[in-house]
């Protein structure tokens, strides 16, 4: 799941959130939708679907909330990093 906060000071509605997944096989983008997120809360999501990489294969992989409407800071709606797959 991801966890995505709102730092603003309305309830927001219908946040998309977008997970990406760059393996050397190919590039998975899968959605998810989160309903109503009043202010200052922090909200899971379950974003699932994904092909695992190769094993000790590290991937980049980026997350994406919003924007939503109005909204005056996008700055902080991406996270980027990367996974290593593993048993």
């Amino acid at each position: 799941s991801v966890a995505v906060t709102n730092g603003g000071e309305v309830a927001e509605t219908g946040v998309p959130v977008e997970v990406v997944l760059n393996t050397r096989a190919e590039r998975q983008a899968r959605s998810a939708e989160i309903g109503r997120m009043d202010p200052g809360a922090t909200v899971a999501v379950e974003v699932s679907g994904f092909r695992p990489g190769e094993l000790d294969e590290s991937a980049a992989v980026s997350v994406e909330a919003g924007p939503v409407e109005y909204e005056q800071n996008a700055d902080n709606n991406v996270l980027s990093g990367t996974v290593t797959f593993g048993i």
